[in-house]
C-alpha cells in the first residue's frame, strides 16, 4: 500500500469516528507509545510509533491544524539526546488536548460569551497543539533513529492496521460481509507471515504483531483458526484421532 493510500483510508476512518472519539484515541496512543520507550523494546517502539503517526494525521485533518506549521517546527527544534526528555514530548500532547477540550466544554457552557473571545481561545488552544505535535514528530523520528527502525518497517504496520480498521468499520456498517471480511484476514495472515520470514531476529513472543507471549500470532484480527500454533495443534490432534 503506497503512502497515498494509507492517508486515503486513515481520514476515512478518521472521519466515520469523529474528533471528539479520535482525540481520546490520540491520547490512548500516546500513552502505550511512553510505556513502549520506557521499555525500550524496539519491536513494540515500531509499532507504537506507526499508530501514533497514525493519529497525528487524524488530529490534523479533524481539527483543521496548521500542517506547514507543524512541520516547520519538527524540523527547526533543537532536540535533547536523552528518552526522558522524550518521554516529555511525548505526553505534551496530552496536555494539549486536554487544554482543547476545556475550551470546548467552556464555550459550550457559556453561549453569551463572544464570538471573538471563542475564537481567540480555540486559536490560542489549536496553535499550542501544533507546537506540541510539531515536537512530538521530531522526537518519534529521533527515537526511530536511535532504535535502528526503518521507515519501510514502520509504513507496513500503519498499512497493515489502517487496512484493519477500514475492515472493521465496514463490518459495522454492513458494507462488507463477515466472509469477506475473514477472507481478508487470512489473505493478511500470509502476507504477515511472509514478512516475518523476512526478520532475522524474530523470535516467540517478539514479533510487533504478537499480542501474546506465546508466539508468533501474526495478527490480533485474522481468526484464531488461521494462526500457524492452531493450524499445527490442529493437525497433531487430527494425526492422533487417526
Amino acid at each position: 500500500m503506497t503512502d497515498k493510500e494509507i492517508t486515503e483510508l486513515n481520514l476515512k476512518s478518521a472521519t466515520y469516528y469523529g474528533a471528539q472519539l479520535q482525540m481520546n484515541h490520540f491520547t490512548e496512543e500516546l500513552a502505550e507509545l511512553i510505556q513502549a520507550a520506557a521499555e525500550g523494546d524496539p519491536q513494540h517502539i515500531a509499532e507504537e510509533i506507526a499508530d501514533v503517526e497514525v493519529m497525528v494525521e487524524q488530529m490534523e485533518y479533524l481539527l483543521s491544524l496548521d500542517t506547514i506549521y507543524i512541520e516547520s517546527w519538527a524540523t527547526h527544534i533543537l532536540l535533547a539526546n536523552d528518552i526522558e526528555s522524550c518521554i516529555w514530548h511525548l505526553a505534551a500532547p496530552i496536555k494539549s488536548i486536554n487544554k482543547l477540550r476545556r475550551v470546548n466544554l467552556a464555550t459550550a457552557a457559556d453561549p453569551d460569551m463572544s464570538k471573538d473571545e471563542v475564537q481567540i481561545k480555540r486559536q490560542t488552544a489549536n496553535h499550542d497543539l501544533e507546537t506540541d505535535i510539531g515536537e512530538l514528530v521530531s522526537y518519534l523520528n529521533w527515537l526511530a533513529g536511535r532504535y535502528s527502525i526503518a521507515a519501510e518497517e514502520i509504513r507496513e504496520i500503519k498499512s497493515y492496521k489502517v487496512q484493519r480498521t477500514r475492515d472493521r468499520i465496514e463490518l459495522e456498517t454492513g458494507s462488507i460481509c463477515k466472509k469477506v471480511v475473514d477472507d481478508k484476514a487470512a489473505a493478511q495472515a500470509q502476507d504477515l507471515a511472509d514478512y516475518c520470514k523476512q526478520q532475522t531476529e524474530c523470535e516467540p513472543g517478539g514479533c510487533i504483531f504478537a499480542t501474546t507471549g506465546e508466539g508468533c500470532i501474526l495478527s490480533d484480527y485474522a481468526r484464531p483458526e488461521l494462526w500457524p500454533d492452531a493450524i499445527a495443534k490442529q493437525q497433531q490432534e487430527g494425526q492422533k484421532n487417526g
